[in-house]
């Protein structure tokens, strides 16, 4: 959020189906956009699987819609 970033553990043998438990606090408190990005981890190069972006006021104003 904002210039602020974090980065989980990686998910090792999680194989097509990774899972994380990761907490994370974030300081910003007037960032609208969570950006997240997704990443393999290699020995030379982490190449990007996925990404995706979370519109906070929404998700804020209605947390539990499907």
């Amino acid at each position: 959020m904002g210039n602020e970033k974090q980065r989980s553990r990686t998910c090792s043998g999680g194989g097509k189906n990774p899972s994380w438990t990761d907490t994370f606090q974030f300081n910003s408190t007037n960032a609208s956009m969570l950006k997240v990005e997704v990443f393999d981890d290699d020995t030379f190069s982490d190449d990007r699987i996925g990404d995706g972006t979370l519109n906070l006021a929404k998700f804020f104003t209605n947390p539990y819609r499907t």
